[in-house]
């Protein structure tokens, strides 16, 4: 599966772009993003019919902006959906 990582990040296209190249999912929470990217990406991702994905996009380094590991989490019906398309449900 390909995934658009952190969209918010992006600064000489936009995600659609990207997401019309044919990716499976996109970014939507991660963080560096605040609500409204969020809502964004997520309303992206029902636009484009591409599943929710969210990473730590962890470095190595306490900076507080990549975030640590596990502390960004799919839950509830992103989760649900996400493996399902692993075919693990």
């Amino acid at each position: 599966m390909v995934f658009l990582a952190h969209p918010v990040l992006l600064q000489k296209i936009e995600p659609e772009e990207i997401i019309s190249m044919g990716v499976d999912g996109i970014e939507a929470i991660y963080p560096a993003n605040n609500k409204a990217d969020e809502k964004k990406f997520r309303d992206l991702a029902r636009e484009w019919r591409v599943l929710i994905s969210g990473g730590s996009d962890f470095h190595l380094l306490d900076d507080n902006m990549h975030g640590k590991v596990g502390k960004t989490t799919l839950r509830g019906k992103d989760l649900k959906n996400f493996l399902r398309a692993l075919d693990v449900l």
